[in-house]
């Protein structure tokens, strides 16, 4: 009984990264048939934070929602971080099954020509270049995974890391799996995954440190008070 509700969860758990892989790509696609029927990049953009939003909503496991918690919560410790990274395979998963079903679509070629140019832009880049931009990426994505409760950061969040070109590992492999993978895309997906890590990490110990200030100068206030 115990082993079959530890399948039934482990299951339950990657097929909730694979709906967020589609979602994300989801929301990739819609972002590169825009300009071609709004011709604006802001309510692309906007219509982006679609598939975040929903995932936040549902409480699907999204790789850059996560990667900024590791070492906390459920992600600790050896299995923890293996489960960290099983969320990532199963959002590729998700990506390869949206970026099939996309090929059948009215705006298929749209979508192709749009990642196409992404995939040369990224391609094109130094690794350190890519790297900052992933990080930039995982502190907007910590900022929104932090605040998902105000729907309005999350999407200024989304408009955000879009606007300034940053790399979204999983929106990237979209990128990459729609215009059919390349071995040259090996090293950007290895960089943009460890750069999300980072930036997500990044805001995090920030935090962490000031929470244990603010504690300790309460307490120091605390210590006065009692001795005055």
């Amino acid at each position: 009984m115990y082993k079959t509700y530890n399948v039934k969860k482990t299951a339950e758990y990657f097929l909730s990264g694979i709906f967020a892989g589609v979602l994300i790509g989801i929301s990739a696609s819609v972002y590169l048939v825009c300009p071609a029927i709004a011709g604006s990049d802001i309510v692309r953009e906007v219509l982006f934070s679609f598939g975040l939003l929903t995932i936040f909503h549902l409480k699907y496991n999204l790789y850059t929602g996560k990667a900024g918690f590791i070492f906390k919560e459920e992600f600790t410790g050896f299995k923890g971080t293996a489960a960290l990274f099983s969320i990532l395979i199963a959002n590729f998963a998700g990506i390869i099954i949206w970026s099939f079903i996309i090929g059948f679509t009215k705006y298929s070629q749209i979508i192709i020509a749009g990642a196409q140019s992404i995939c040369e832009a990224r391609t094109g880049m130094p690794s350190l270049n890519l790297f900052m931009s992933a990080i930039g990426c995982g502190i907007m994505m910590n900022i929104a995974a932090r605040t998902k409760e105000k729907s309005v950061l999350t999407v200024l969040c989304v408009v955000i890391f879009l606007t300034l070109g940053f790399s979204h590992c999983i929106a990237d492999f979209f990128y990459y799996t729609v215009t059919g993978f390349k071995i040259a895309y090996i090293r950007t997906v290895f960089i943009s995954v460890f750069g999300n890590l980072v930036g997500g990490n990044l805001l995090r110990f920030w935090f962490l440190d000031n929470s244990k200030s603010l504690d300790n100068s309460e307490n120091l206030g605390k210590n006065n008070h009692e001795d005055n």
